[in-house]
């Protein structure tokens, strides 16, 4: 068997949680630019602009695939290197991952005012697009089945 017909259980992890949360994310995308369009009116007399939600959606779209995407690849990396650099980069990416969010989030509610960015419309997205991240990650990983030796015992 060669080197690429090598099945590698972090692509296939990789692809169960991006795919979904990727259509997960253009379809609140989408629904966001629905109901900017079709309940303007209603929204406007809330004082929310329709591409305040708009771009809600996108920037919670961005923010979470990026920050769930840096895991992705640092797995994808981790594949590939001495086990013992495993755990530097598991932990690189946790803190990367927490920087990356800490400053993304300080950054949306510094630079943005609530008329241009809506926060009900991140929130949503947001979690819908986290949960589904997880979910597609859980069943990825029942899928693959993994079978861990159990310790012999000594007779």
């Amino acid at each position: 068997m060669s080197h690429s017909d090598q099945f590698n259980p972090q692509k296939s992890l990789a692809k169960a949680a991006l795919i979904p949360s990727t259509i997960v994310a253009l379809l609140s995308i989408l629904i966001s630019l629905l109901v900017s369009k079709i309940f303007s009116k209603q929204i406007s007399a809330h004082h929310i602009s329709g591409s305040s939600i708009f771009w809600g959606a996108v920037i919670a779209s961005i923010l979470v695939l990026i920050f769930f995407g840096i895991s992705m690849i640092i797995g994808l990396i981790a594949d590939k290197v001495d086990p013992n650099v495993t755990m530097l980069l598991a932990m690189f990416s946790f803190f990367f991952k927490l920087i990356f969010l800490g400053v993304g989030l300080a950054l949306i509610g510094k630079l943005t005012q609530p008329t241009s960015i809506n926060r009900t419309s991140f929130l949503v997205t947001a979690l819908g697009l986290i949960f589904t991240w997880l979910v597609g990650e859980i069943v990825g990983f029942l899928k693959l089945k993994f079978q861990l030796p159990l310790p012999q015992a000594d007779k």
